[in-house]
């Protein structure tokens, strides 16, 4: 079989719901992929504490035949500028690099009430302000195709790493192409007014979008 890291996300959950694939080696195997491609600076903080409990959670529960959404155990990463308690959320700025937010932004609540794993919170631009990742407080992520990391696999090319994703499933490396609208605050001087830029997410296919979309 696959490693489930390339396999999308329905194929991942059906596996965990069968105890054919264990939650807390998932989120394990995540972890030691973030370790391997390091270098690339794609991640700001590594939430090890919180993913470790979260997956544990969601595997006692299919243990003990409780019923878990297809969400249920798969890890997910939140850009930087999306607030997470009592994690730090630092919107890659100095301003903001010891700020810990006392409450989670709805994506992240509803997320992980459905039982997503939490692993970390990821580089961008400051405040959002660009689309490659160059102007991070933290330093600029590298572009995984340039980096020399080998070897260069669908496992250690982290294709959703590019600064301009907000939601980045661990599972599934082909991503969707995000949904764009004006901002409803469109308004000369606002330097955000008229961004294309919203939250979405990142599955396999248009399948595992609408099935995010119906469990969101």
């Amino acid at each position: 079989m696959p490693s489930p890291l390339v396999l999308p996300i329905t194929k991942v959950s059906q596996l965990v719901k069968n105890k054919a694939l264990n939650v807390t080696e998932l989120y394990s195997m995540c972890l030691q992929r973030i370790n391997k491609i390091k270098d690339l600076n794609a991640f700001i903080t590594v939430t090890e504490n919180i993913g470790s409990e979260q997956s544990a959670f969601v595997q006692k529960c299919i243990t003990e035949e409780i019923n878990v959404s297809v969400l249920g155990g798969i890890p997910i990463a939140f850009k930087d500028n999306f607030s997470t308690k009592d994690v730090q959320t630092t919107c890659a700025s100095k301003m903001l690099s010891n700020y810990i937010a006392p409450y989670d932004a709805t994506v992240v609540e509803k997320l992980c009430s459905k039982g997503a794993v939490m692993m970390g919170k990821t580089n961008l631009d400051e405040f959002a302000m660009g689309s490659a990742t160059v102007s991070s407080y933290f330093g600029p992520v590298r572009n995984p195709w340039r980096s020399g990391l080998k070897p260069q696999t669908k496992e250690t090319i982290p294709s959703f790493y590019d600064g301009r994703h907000d939601v980045k499933p661990f599972v599934g490396p082909e991503l969707l192409s995000p949904r764009f609208a004006f901002h409803q605050d469109c308004r000369p001087g606002h330097p955000q007014g008229c961004s294309l830029d919203l939250i979405t997410h990142f599955p396999k296919s248009a399948f595992g979008m609408t099935l995010a979309e119906a469990e969101g």
